[in-house]
């Protein structure tokens, strides 16, 4: 099976991402205010080799490591969910069986993924908050309007850096990261995973991958903060 195809599978890309490192290059286009219903191509391309030992697991186990980048011709059709300094974008997902079943955003190192979505007959209000000129404070997040196309304004839930910014200590931990992604289940629902991953630095040659692998939150339509 290779890579693509595991990522692929059809219970979903949990197993995927819990034996692999995903990291994701999207690129200015995501710099929107409105991403409603765009969808675009991609592609994994297999970086483990530029990590030259630098990727491990939790356990010292080198784990491979993938880059997802945009391509018109990539086996992977997926929604395309914006980035914008200090502000919060929003897309609306399709439940219908004919759409993409998957959704890619930009790295997140302190932003909130918000979503709502009352059932599988319904599509998925998901949004990417950004308030860095404030400290990235969660509660004035989700004050934040994400402009929804069709003008609603759901009661979202929000995930915020807390779910995936803290290490083993329970202490935050500003060199964490998540690769944050939607997969659509075989009943319509949308399900979010957040790949937890710790940067090291550049290794040599300028490389900028030297990553170790911190496990993967499971975002079900019933989340709730681990402390509560």
């Amino acid at each position: 099976m290779t890579a693509t195809d595991d990522f692929l599978r059809a219970d979903g890309p949990l197993h995927f991402l819990n034996h692999n490192i995903l990291t994701i290059s999207l690129g200015d286009s995501t710099r929107e205010t409105v991403a409603a219903d765009r969808t675009r191509r991609f592609r994994l391309q297999d970086t483990t080799v530029l990590a030259r030992g630098g990727h491990f697991h939790w356990y010292n186990k080198k784990m491979p490591v993938y880059l997802l980048t945009q391509d018109p011709d990539g086996p992977i059709d997926a929604f395309l969910l914006g980035f914008k300094a200090n502000d919060a974008v929003g897309s609306i997902l399709s439940n219908m069986s004919d759409t993409p079943r998957y959704m890619f955003t930009v790295t997140m190192n302190s932003c909130s993924l918000g979503f709502a979505q009352p059932d599988g007959a319904h599509g998925c209000y998901v949004s990417h908050h950004n308030l860095q000129n404030q400290g990235n404070d969660s509660g004035l997040m989700e004050q934040q309007d994400p402009q929804f196309v069709d003008g609603q304004r759901p009661d979202l839930s929000f995930v915020h850096r807390d779910a995936y910014m803290r290490d083993a200590t329970d202490t935050h931990n500003s060199q964490y990261r998540s690769t944050t992604i939607g997969w659509r289940d075989a009943n319509g629902i949308w399900r979010f995973y957040m790949q937890k991953r710790k940067y090291h630095g550049q290794l040599l040659g300028g490389t900028n991958n030297n990553f170790s692998f911190k496990g993967v939150v499971q975002v079900n339509p019933a989340w709730v903060p681990p402390d509560v």
